[in-house]
């Protein structure tokens, strides 16, 4: 019975993994009920079609008619196997051509079965297919090799490959396989002899130089042979296209999972005369020599998880520097953190450190040689948490010489992971260098400066410090090593008062800047967000560190024409109020020592903001707790003077209704109400509770009617919608009228 086929126009194969999205599970159920039928038909006919010689017009019409549904859906299991029955049986008669396209459609849609590879392994050794098609699927088990299911299974036949390296044509994918195969168990002196014998009958092969380079590194003791250099780049992806195609595949049905170039691993790239000036300053590889035959080296691992499995048996590899370009290195001396592990590593770096700096003078490819490694600590400081105590010195050398350009954001992203000291080293060897840039530098480096601080600041904050503390009591060592990896911090160290003068620090540059950039809303911006992390210290890191902001640092904020840096002052500060509030709860050990005298003056300040923003008392340094924000007598008597001049009252310029930063705000949000109740009789003035009053009284006659305390709490909610959450958390937060309302609204 003929069978019959529905014919749709399928649209052009798409090979940009990138830009292909993923079925739905709909989508996916859909397309398997009708292709997979329809296609595992195509491919038994062109089965029943290569049995029979003469048949090359109905295969070429097979092949037509199953290429669109491949390029387009992928190979299952069973149709991969269909295909290799096809290639591989000796009944089946195929043209070269052929099966080259056929060998092209082999585009699985998941992970592919350890025995599709060792099919054609297998089949080396017969004469069915000529050398260029095995040479062909060859190439195909280097681009699937990611995905086959079982590695070691395949690696069984490393022998029976090695066996076909005489095929000139075959060498090419046998040395690439062996290049994914290759561990250090498969390194042995008879074979290093058959891979010279080869060498001397084939003359210079890249790809039997790639293998010797591959066997080298895992025995440099057992090969000898010194190939000479090549321009060319080895085990380089045999087929750029096949591999786009199956990118596109496993990104319908798995999104995008096969690793951008589909390698195992990387290729390899012969060194050259000309670049050996530059060679010097290359991270060496992970290299182990003589290491027992049992022990597990770095070199034979391909996944954290097998390196988990034999972590007893790990041995650390001779060329530790290698750490730099290995993320599996780095768990392991991350786990292996002996003294000497550390002592070794350090050497290393300030050697090649010293090379990088004297060399910088030199010649101009080392500026790239340094920012590249750079890069690469930096890669390892995001892992690990911590800098080298090498690379530590190295900074603070170079900070000294430093012109603040160059690798400007990598030496910044740097500085945050330099471990807690005492200040005054802290001091000398990296803050004081950093100021004098500070000084000189523009608007956009003096917030980066202040956001690297942040970040170091909580890098810091991130430490143990409770159990530090306790282990200081009890133990009677010189060091804690628990609380970091490559170095132990001192007991005799106080890092509590560091952190404290570390934000006065900050406070103290802060207040400069502010000065010299005239109140720049991108250093205040830098600015507040270094102070939300140090007024977080108590509550959210458990840190008994309540140090505010100065009252210079406070007022440059709160008299602002930025709504923003007012709000986020104030929400500062609130943070600053609670903690000091759950000091009280802490045991005395830990609770830090604050003074009444310190109290006092941080209760003037929040007084000082609730003056001015809500009660209309801006700069009074007459009643309690109220200091005027710490300014002197004559500057209020000046700021009075012009106020008069002006015809209007110091007292409330500074309300949330008056202050240059919020009064459009305040006049926006009014015009918002006399809209709503269509007023005939619009407030052309700043809001007050006199000109609401009026507005009162002639309501009858179209104005719009609320009262003076109503808006300006309607106002606080609609400033929190836009973003202005500090402002309104902060009045509810330390004013008792206002907490009352709330409550009883609630």
């Amino acid at each position: 019975m003929d069978r019959f086929v529905i014919k749709r126009p399928r649209p052009e194969p798409q090979l940009d993994a990138r830009t292909i999205p993923a079925w739905s599970q709909e989508e996916r159920t859909l397309h398997v009920e009708f292709d997979d039928n329809e296609l595992t038909h195509d491919l038994l006919d062109l089965r029943k079609n290569a049995d029979r010689q003469g048949n090359r017009k109905l295969v070429d019409a097979d092949l037509e008619k199953i290429t669109p549904l491949l390029m387009e859906f992928g190979a299952t299991e069973y149709h991969i196997d269909l295909i290799l029955d096809i290639l591989l049986k000796d009944q089946h008669k195929l043209t070269d051509t052929a099966a080259r396209k056929l060998i092209k459609l082999m585009l699985p849609r998941g992970k592919v079965s350890a025995n599709h590879a060792l099919k054609i392994i297998a089949s080396l050794s017969g004469r069915r297919l000529s050398e260029r098609i095995q040479a062909t699927l060859l190439k195909w088990i280097v681009t699937i090799y990611d995905l086959i299911d079982s590695k070691d299974k395949v690696a069984k036949s490393y022998g029976i490959l090695f066996h076909f390296l005489d095929s000139e044509l075959l060498r090419p994918g046998i040395c690439h396989l062996l290049y994914y195969m290759t561990r250090r168990v498969h390194v042995k002196s008879y074979r290093i002899r058959q891979l010279m014998r080869q060498v001397s009958k084939s003359g210079t092969d890249v790809n039997l130089a790639g293998l010797f380079s591959v066997y080298k590194d895992f025995e440099p003791s057992m090969v000898m042979t010194i190939v000479p250099p090549s321009r060319k780049v080895i085990f380089k992806h045999p087929d750029p296209e096949l591999m786009e195609s199956i990118q596109s595949i496993q990104a319908r049905w798995n999104g995008p999972s096969l690793r951008e170039n589909g390698l195992f691993k990387p290729e390899i790239r012969e060194r050259t005369a000309k670049r050996r000036k530059v060679d010097r300053f290359l991270i060496p590889k992970p290299k182990t020599w003589n290491a027992d035959r049992h022990a597990a080296v770095i070199e034979d691992m391909t996944s954290a998880t097998e390196m988990v499995q034999r972590i007893t048996k790990l041995v650390l590899p001779t060329e530790l520097a290698s750490i730099y370009d290995s993320r599996l290195l780095q768990h392991i001396v991350m786990w292996n953190n002996e003294p000497s592990t550390v002592e070794r590593l350090n050497l290393w770096l300030e050697q090649y450190l010293a090379d990088l700096l004297y060399a910088q003078d030199q010649a101009t490819d080392s500026q790239q040689a340094l920012g590249d490694f750079l890069q690469k600590v930096f890669s390892m400081a995001e892992f690990t948490r911590e800098l080298l105590p090498a690379f530590e010195k190295f900074l603070a050398h170079y900070l000294c010489i430093w012109n603040g350009h160059d690798h400007k954001e990598l030496i910044f992203k740097l500085i945050a992971f330099i471990k807690p000291a005492s200040f005054d080293d802290i001091f000398k060897r990296y803050l004081q260098p950093l100021f004098r840039l500070y000084t000189v530098s523009d608007v956009a480096w003096k917030a980066r400066l202040i956001t690297t601080y942040t970040a170091w600041l909580k890098n810091w904050a991130l430490l143990d410090w409770r159990g530090h503390q306790e282990r200081r009591t009890v133990g009677d060592a010189s060091q804690d090593r628990i609380i970091t990896h490559f170095e132990g911090l001192p007991y005799n160290i106080q890092y509590i008062e560091t952190m404290e003068e570390f934000v006065l620090h900050i406070d103290k540059i802060s207040v400069l800047g502010l000065q010299m950039e005239d109140g720049n809303p991108i250093l205040q911006h830098a600015t507040l967000s270094f102070f939300e992390v140090a007024s977080s210290l108590p509550t959210d890191f458990d840190i008994p560190l309540i140090t505010v902001p100065s009252h210079a640092l406070v007022v440059q904020h709160c008299l602002s024409t930025n709504g923003m840096a007012i709000s986020r002052m104030c929400g500062v500060l609130l943070q600053y109020y609670l903690a000091l509030q759950d000091t009280s709860d802490e045991n005395e050990e830990w609770k830090g020592a604050y003074t009444e005298e310190y109290i006092n003056m941080f209760n003037s300040m929040v007084t000082d903001v609730c003056n001015a923003l809500w009660r209309g008392r801006a700069l009074n340094n007459k009643e309690n707790h109220a200091s005027g924000f710490n300014l002197p007598s004559h500057v209020i008597d000046q700021l009075n003077t012009v106020c008069h001049d002006r015809k209007q009252n110091l007292s409330t310029a500074l309300l949330i209704t008056h202050s240059p930063a919020l009064a459009s705000y305040s006049m926006r949000f009014m015009e918002d109400k006399e809209k709503m109740v269509n007023s005939t009789r619009p407030l052309n003035e700043p809001v007050t509770a006199a000109a609401l009053q009026e507005l009162a009284e002639v309501s009858q006659n179209g104005g719009a009617h609320i009262t003076y305390k109503a808006f300006r709490e309607q106002l606080l909610d609609q400033l929190e919608s836009i973003g202005f959450v500090g402002m309104k958390e902060f009045l509810y937060g330390t004013l008792k009228s206002l907490r009352q309302r709330e409550e009883e609204k609630a």
